[in-house]
């Protein structure tokens, strides 16, 4: 019976008796009937025994709990280790009167199941922050300070928002961020009298694709040392270590140390943070769903989608080829991706002594299946599962600070659950614990995403008004008031972000239970009320009827078992389990007898012998209810009143002896060792350090004045070579202005001579030029009239000649004679003919049939810089005809042209502000132009050219 309740037991002795169901039918008056009926009640014994020896098998049995029917608020309790909740409930038209729920912001939230959380609020509960989705399609979050209602947005969040958690620190407020992407953003928001918010880092993965579950998940960190406070940029401080998953990759930030290391503000793209970061990447199969780091900061766990947990063991390292961490242990606690694990520590009232990660709650599969295991033997003590027998059933999960209770969200249903945990604590450390009790409320809108904000014990009358009443109402008798528990949640619905409080009345702590030990007085306790029952039950008429055989056995066994029985209270008891299964034994063997001892009645007897029959199987059951009533009372009564407070009394005296004999010899053992070996060994190893350090520090002082010489010799020449350096850079740089000067002053005398001399030579020649103008006009008078006579005349005498048809012919001329010069290799020759001509379409026809490429090598160019800066004008006088063909010359001309070359810094000084005058006209008047880049391109070049040229002078 390792384990079972008594109440349990006696329910179940109860139910394989037949107690309180109506006796077995006799009224037939055949023989046959005997035969069916006495049968019957062997097997209820075999039963009762089975039972007996094997209790283990209840706990097998599943028990099914229907939500329907049963009142909103009311607390359901659990008493199997399996339990199957039927969630099929109506949907109400009101919300509870013991549920209150306050808006704050009316905005919707798509109704999806996610990992990840979309509202976070900080443990003091002066900040809360939500997701949200921009115009723009990226992520923003908004922060609100609840007490002074400012509220700020924090923005440049790439991709949507995956999950956001807040440091579990009061004094400060730091907020950690990871998108859809993968992109990591930590802030730090600041109340300035409003509120702010600073980025301390961000980590970019420069990915493009979407889905995987990424988390941000903070250590609720617990140090060995409760008075220790936490200092800035204290790299021991653990409460700002962050876990952050992507796909099957796990990072741990320390922010302390990257802070103290690179500052605030600063951008990273992945893998290149080396120290501050510890990966755990390739040996987890599938995507990280959910994680937990321990409070002492040294080991983490981590649930992936394939319903693996891996348990790492962190290791903080400056060593960047350290970073790498590996698991420790592997666990499978479902075969489906976990949605949820919850370790049962107490982080609202922390005991110095507690141990941590004793218990765990799993949740798998959308947390329809959650699990409650043991952590020491990795063995599940409890499964709830949530059917919804064709229903949809998608559950969000969170748990309070104290992990004494889980809230769950129905997404598909508008229901709200909470499962309180019942635990039992011994000197800070959880020793047991398991699923209690549940309640469901139901909800106006869907709970996408929520917050436990506190549970905590409150008082309220027990009647049918509102919870703002409860709450608010403080001058009512609190003689009159019920205990109950507040809960206070932030959520996010389909609607509107809201807080909600909701006041209910969770079971009490049990009895204590029943010990193993207390087994040890359970026959005497039995045997001392069965002979009270025997009287009551034997047949007057028939000496050898059932009843007469199970009271001979009964008090049989107890003679036996009174003379076993020691006289302080049953020091040999721990063998009565034994000697009440051979009772029970030897009972079904005597009642098996009595049923077969039965003579057979003569024929004209037959109905005297089955009355007879039918009365000793009525006598039968009457003992079994008998024996059962009496069972359970005596099993209730004595384990209560006399079993619980020995075995306490006893377990109590067994320790104090224990922790006293244990102190007494660990003194002793202590300071022998102390005294025998530590102190001498000290003592050895102290004068023996000593005596090398003495030497390692001559040594070092020795080499140290060396190394101290050499270096300031060193610095010496280094600084004599500077000061060198130094004084010969001054000296040149004074000749060098000097130079300058001298320079500047010879070019203004030079300069105001020449301007003198051109003064006197611009007014001579002006004089002579005036006079040669008069002349020149006439002479071009009279030499432009003699000449358009003669050509007249030559025209009336000419057939039908033309000009066009005579240039034409001696264009042809011209091209054959370039074509000859081509094919020559007189490739200077042919272009100095062809710009000799001053014809545009001989020059266009020149260039079209040579090789452009051959011209313009890079080694060198046959063209002369004149020929070039000839071609360049008159290409450049008009860009709109054969634009393409015309910007390949000029494009090749003005690179293979040395602007340091005197000549060719004249000739350009003469048509460059032309050719650029002439670009820009093209530019202004075909803006659309397909080569409109490249004339630009030209043009910045030959201002380029200009500006070298003009420097050059």
């Amino acid at each position: 019976m390792n384990g079972l309740d008594p109440n349990e037991a006696t329910e179940t002795l109860k139910n394989l008796l037949n107690v309180g169901q109506p006796p077995l039918n006799t009224a037939g008056g055949e023989a046959g009937c005997s035969d069916q009926t006495t049968p019957s009640g062997v097997t209820l014994l075999q039963q009762l025994f089975a039972t007996a020896a094997n209790a283990g098998s209840l706990n097998a049995m599943e028990q099914l709990i229907e939500l329907r029917g049963l009142a909103e608020g009311e607390v359901i309790p659990f008493g199997q280790k399996d339990i199957r909740i039927d969630v099929r409930v109506d949907k109400a038209e009101y919300l509870n009167n013991k549920v209150k729920i306050r808006n704050i912001v009316d905005l919707g939230w798509e109704n999806k199941f996610t990992y990840g959380n979309q509202i976070a609020e900080h443990c003091s509960r002066d900040y809360v922050a939500y997701t949200l989705k921009m115009a723009s399609g990226a992520g923003g979050v908004r922060v609100i300070n609840v007490n002074t209602n400012c509220r700020t947005l924090i923005k440049g969040i790439q991709g949507q928002v995956a999950d956001l958690a807040f440091a579990h620190i009061k004094s400060e407020v730091i907020l950690a961020v990871i998108d859809d992407l993968g992109n990591l953003y930590v802030y730090q928001i600041g109340d300035d009298g409003g509120i702010s918010y600073f980025p301390l880092f961000q980590v970019n993965r420069h990915l493009t694709t979407t889905g995987e579950p990424n988390r941000v998940i903070w250590c609720k960190y617990i140090p060995d040392d409760f008075e220790y406070v936490p200092q800035e940029n204290d790299q021991e401080n653990f409460s700002k270590l962050l876990m952050v998953s992507h796909k099957n990759r796990c990072e741990f930030y320390y922010i302390d140390t990257i802070i103290s290391r690179h500052g605030q503000g600063f951008k990273l793209d992945e893998g290149d943070l080396k120290i501050g970061c510890d990966i755990v990447a390739g040996n987890i199969p599938g995507a990280i769903t959910e994680g937990s780091i321990a409070p002492e900061a040294t080991t983490a766990a981590v649930a992936t989608s394939t319903g693996l947990t891996k348990f790492i063991k962190l290791n903080m390292t400056q060593d960047p080829d350290k970073r790498q961490l590996q698991s420790i242990h592997e666990w499978m606690p479902h075969q489906g991706p976990i949605s949820s694990v919850f370790f049962l520590d107490d982080h609202q009232y922390i005991d110095p002594d507690a141990r941590f990660w004793e218990y765990v709650v799993t949740g798998a599969d959308e947390n329809r299946e959650l699990k409650l295991w043991d952590c020491a033997t990795w063995t599940c003590r409890q499964t709830i599962r949530f059917d919804g027998f064709g229903r949809e059933v998608c559950l969000k999960a969170r748990m309070d600070l104290s992990s004494n209770y889980i809230i769950l969200s129905d997404l598909s249903n508008n229901v709200l659950y909470i499962i309180q945990i019942r635990k039992e604590v011994k000197n800070g450390t959880t020793v047991s614990a398991s699923f209690a009790s549940i309640a469901y409320f139901h909800l106006t809108f869907p709970v996408v995403s929520f917050a436990v904000s506190s549970i905590s014990r409150c008082k309220y009358k027990p009647m049918e008004e509102h919870v703002l009443n409860i709450l608010e109402r403080e001058d009512d008798d609190e003689s009159k008031k019920l205990e109950g528990v507040l809960v206070e949640l932030t959520w996010l619905t389909t609607k509107s972000l809201q807080q909600c409080k909701i006041i209910y009345r969770p079971l009490k702590d049990p009895e204590p239970e029943l010990d193993l030990t207390s087994v040890t007085k359970l026959n005497s306790t039995l045997l001392e009320s069965v002979p009270k029952m025997i009287p009551n039950v034997r047949s007057e008429s028939d000496a050898s009827s059932p009843s007469k055989e199970v009271a001979d056995i009964l008090q049989q066994t107890e003679s036996e078992e009174n003379g076993n029985t020691s006289p302080e209270g049953g020091a040999e008891g721990k063998n009565s389990p034994s000697d009440l299964v051979k009772a029970c034994e030897k009972l079904q063997e005597q009642a098996q007898q009595a049923v077969q001892y039965v003579p057979a009645a003569p024929p004209s007897s037959e109905n005297l012998g089955a009355r007879g029959f039918g009365t000793m199987s009525i006598n039968l059951d009457e003992v079994t209810r008998d024996l059962s009533d009496q069972l359970s009372r005596s099993l209730t009564n004595d384990v209560e009143v006399s079993l619980v407070p020995a075995v306490q009394t006893s377990i109590g005296k067994i320790g104090e002896d224990c922790k006293l004999a244990f102190l007494t010899e660990a003194r002793q053992t202590t300071r022998d060792a102390v005294n025998q070996v530590i102190c001498p060994t000290f003592e050895r190893i102290s004068q023996k350090l000593f005596l090398d350090i003495a030497n390692n520090l001559n040594v070092g002082f020795k080499q140290m004045l060396d190394k101290v010489e050499t270096h300031f010799e060193a610095r010496s020449k280094e600084r004599h070579d500077l000061n060198k350096k130094q004084l010969e850079s001054a000296l040149d740089s004074a000749v060098n202005q000097m130079v300058k000067h001298m320079n500047k002053t010879m070019e203004q005398a030079v300069t105001q001579c020449i301007a003198q001399c051109q003064e006197t030579v611009t007014t001579q020649v002006a004089t002579e030029m005036a006079k040669q103008e008069k002349v020149l006009r006439q002479l071009v008078r009279e030499e432009v009239s003699r000449a358009v006579q003669a050509e007249r005349r030559s025209l009336m005498a000419s057939p039908t000649g033309s000009l066009s048809s005579m240039d034409s012919n001696r264009n042809a001329g011209v091209l054959h004679e370039i074509k000859l010069l081509l094919a020559q290799g007189e490739v200077k020759k042919a272009f100095s003919r062809a710009l000799s001509v001053s014809d545009l379409d001989v020059l266009i026809q020149t260039l079209r049939i040579t090789d452009r490429k051959s011209i313009f090598k890079r080694d060198c160019c046959p063209l002369t810089p004149q020929v070039l800066v000839a071609l360049i004008q008159q290409l450049s006088a008009d860009v709109s005809a054969h634009t393409q063909l015309k910007l390949d010359y000029l494009e090749d001309a003005m690179m293979t042209l040395d602007a340091r070359d005197e000549v060719t810094k004249q000739l350009l000084m003469r048509i460059l502000p032309s050719f650029v005058d002439s670009l820009k006209s093209f530019l202004h008047s075909y803006p659309q132009h397909t080569d409109h880049r490249r004339v630009e391109r030209l043009r910045s070049m030959a201002e380029l050219y200009t500006d070298r040229v003009s420097a050059g002078y």
